[in-house]
């Protein structure tokens, strides 16, 4: 099933899912109305406040779809649209004319309001608010964040890059930030961190998602620049940002070790390059307990070989409900590692080398050879494989996709971008299935130019893809025995990519976690694409 038709038949299994009645009430300041005040009837105490900055910083009808949108994705929270001219009193004609200054006063005024106003005081939280912004909206959230208002959350949605308030690397800001530009901004999106965000190296907790194909207000339906797939993952993407910033999950946590008691069965297989006869070990673990077959997932090792991380992270998956499966490279008994790092660097180098087309085809043939093999299994679903790597197996799972093989997800945890296949030639690239990279911006191999230039060499050849950036996040931040582990990006990353997995890769019988608001509001702009095609 594509995965249109699979939003499709969720949307409409979601049809009636919210009949709780939405309340919308104005919002006055010195009796001049700032906004509106929108809730659910059947929710009762105080629960967390949401302030939404419209893309043209009005009240209009597609902000409290917006509104009512947020009320989905944070299931009975407060929210309130604020209109930025008469938060603070302006004459200007419209938002765009408004100072970073003025934009993040009227963030500040809507923050105090959502607070303290008659209507709020006994039904928001002020201790879990989040302010979203789409468009000139996200650029009022950036400027609220650098007046150092303390909200909780903020969700920045395709900025105006170009003039972002700049922050100061002295100060320590509050606010946990997700900010998502456009794939079209990727040539600003170094300057973004380095010279804004990552000036405040320890001083702002972020991510940065961008989306393949998005532009400015990309989940805005009323404009040319809208895509239905992408605003779903986007809104997903937010669900879980509040979620988990409100419980201030993963902290400490992260994705959370396995003790689960899975059988490890090992077998040989066929894993030869170039019509070598090479029989290697392989691992797969799974829950022997449930019936019928279930989709797979091939692990792709780091740099030190199938030894106990990658071993662990079989577990993991197979405790979420996957047949999970060794990628074994260097052809090593599975359980060994080399410790030496000069001998680490030799096994690398015979797989991967900057410009080596050769090198990265045969690396991206060899993880393949553990898929024929799972193919052959009668547990396995036909066809429905996905393939994770970290540091070294991430640089071969970015193979899998650039040289078009046929897996569902191809996941990078922080693999290193360097460039392999030889696209000069190249009128279709013939990629295959959906691409998620996730990221540290501390990592010089996934930084700077090397991330530019590996997104721009995916949007020239229109692949689907997205890429989450965590901030003051080091190379293997997911293992977690390293000095480097990241509990919060450990544990978002793995969220995000179950998301992920989801949509393109569900369970059987397993159920969206997509708002049923944002299904409705996209069916039928998808629709409209399915009978176009």
């Amino acid at each position: 099933m594509s995965r249109l038709s699979l939003l499709l038949v969720a949307a409409a299994a979601l049809l009636g899912a919210a009949s709780a009645a939405i309340v919308e009430t104005d919002v006055l300041v010195n009796s001049v109305v700032v906004g509106k005040f929108v809730h659910e009837d059947t929710v009762e105490g105080a629960r967390p406040g949401i302030v939404v900055v419209s893309y043209d910083g009005m009240v209009g009808p597609w902000a409290l779809e917006a509104v009512s949108g947020m009320l989905e994705i944070a299931g009975g929270s407060r929210v309130m649209v604020v209109d930025v001219l008469k938060a603070i009193g302006s004459s200007k004609d419209s938002a765009a004319e408004l100072t970073n200054g003025e934009m993040g006063l009227a963030v500040k005024t809507a923050y105090e309001v959502i607070k303290s106003c008659v209507l709020c005081v006994d039904a928001v939280d002020p201790t879990k608010i989040a302010i979203v912004g789409y468009g000139l909206g996200g650029n009022a959230v950036m400027s609220a964040l650098s007046m150092q208002v303390p909200f909780q959350a903020g969700i920045v949605y395709t900025p105006v890059l170009e003039t972002l308030a700049v922050l100061d690397k002295n100060v320590i800001y509050k606010p946990k930030m997700l900010i998502m530009p456009g794939y079209d901004s990727i040539n600003m999106l170094d300057d973004l961190e380095k010279n804004n965000l990552e000036a405040t190296v320890g001083m702002l907790t972020f991510e940065i998602m961008v989306l393949s194909h998005t532009r400015i207000h990309f989940n805005v339906q009323e404009n040319s620049n809208y895509r239905a797939i992408q605003a779903l993952r986007a809104t997903e993407q937010t669900r879980s940002f509040i979620e988990t910033t409100f419980n201030d999950a993963f902290m400490e946590t992260g994705s959370l070790r396995p003790e689960s008691s899975y059988d490890e069965d090992k077998f040989q297989y066929q894993a030869g390059v170039d019509g070598a006869d090479q029989m290697i070990e392989g691992m797969i673990v799974r829950d022997k307990t449930g019936e019928g077959a279930r989709p797979a997932i091939l692990v792709v090792p780091p740099w030190g070989g199938f030894g106990k991380y990658p071993i662990e992270r079989l577990h993991y998956f197979a405790k979420m409900g996957y047949v999970a499966m060794s990628a074994n490279i260097y052809g090593l008994k599975i359980e060994k590692e080399i410790a030496n790092a000069t001998e680490r660097s030799a096994a690398v180098y015979q797989w991967r080398e900057e410009g080596s087309d050769a090198k990265g085809l045969a690396f991206a043939d060899r993880i393949m050879a553990a898929n024929t093999y799972l193919q052959t299994q009668d547990y396995v679903e036909p066809g429905k494989t996905s393939a994770l790597g970290f540091c070294f197996g991430g640089t071969g799972v970015y193979n899998t996709y650039r040289y078009g093989k046929d897996l569902k997800v191809h996941a990078s945890f922080h693999g290193s971008m360097i460039p392999t296949r030889d696209f000069s030639d190249v009128v279709d690239p013939m990629f295959k299935g959906y691409l998620a990279i996730y990221t540290g911006t501390q990592d010089p191999g996934e930084s700077g130019e090397a991330m530019v230039n590996f997104l721009a060499e995916l949007s020239k050849y229109k692949g689907a893809w997205e890429m989450t950036r965590y901030s003051n996040t080091f190379h293997g931040f997911t293992e977690w025995d390293s000095a480097r582990y990241s509990a919060r990006a450990d544990g978002r990353s793995f969220q995000s990519f179950q998301a992920v997995l989801d949509i393109e890769m569900p369970l059987p019988g397993s159920a969206h976690t997509i708002s049923a608001s944002l299904l409705l509001s996209t069916l039928a702009a998808a629709a409209a694409l399915f009978f176009a095609l």
